[in-house]
């Protein structure tokens, strides 16, 4: 990605949107994404139970999106500390793909984040209960499951924009941390 990526300020979100959040596409070794299924719905960011997407999470108002990255992997997936800085692994450089239309009113700030561990691995968390762990998919076949729709709006955008193009290498990840993602933003 050769072009870097800038947060709105949050007085200009505020009067944009009702909320914010974060989209985490998880890519491995692989370079499989992270499918997931929603277990609940909400209407505010038209989550439906029974559709599929990546790693979401709503920001908490004036959280950073940073924090609400690590927060998801804790909540939704049930991941500790230390499995987060073991297995999550982040490329500093381009981590951050931008901020995307999840929805009306709600404004997604999306990354990519790498797996580090076994694929299998990833079965053995268990989160809040919002989403369950579907498994590993590649990316063009996404759209071929009935994704949720900030997902799949998210997807689409993050298609056109070609941000899913792999620009680092293994010496470069660093492990996920607040300030490895904040390092994203210019």
């Amino acid at each position: 990605m050769t072009e870097r990526f800038r947060l709105t300020p949050e007085d200009e979100v505020r009067r944009k949107y009702r909320k914010t959040g974060v989209v985490v596409f998880v890519f491995n070794e692989e370079d499989n994404v992270l499918l997931l299924r929603e277990n609940t719905s909400n209407e505010a960011t038209k989550k439906e139970a029974g559709k599929y997407g990546v790693l979401c999470e709503t920001s908490f108002e004036r959280e950073r999106w940073e924090e609400t990255v690590i927060r998801a992997f804790r909540e939704e997936l049930g991941m500790g500390e230390r499995n987060i800085s073991e297995i999550l692994r982040v490329d500093p450089k381009n981590c951050f793909l931008g901020e995307k239309l999840f929805v009306p009113e709600v404004l997604a700030r999306t990354c990519v984040v790498n797996w580090a561990g076994p694929p299998d691995r990833i079965f053995e968390f268990r989160g809040d209960g919002e989403v369950e762990i579907v498994g590993w998919e590649k990316l063009e076949n996404f759209m071929t499951y009935p994704l949720r729709t900030g997902v799949e709006n998210v997807l689409k955008q993050c298609l056109e924009d070609g941000v899913f193009q792999k620009t680092w290498t293994l010496e470069e990840l660093v492990p996920i941390s607040i300030g490895s993602l904040g390092m994203a933003i210019e």
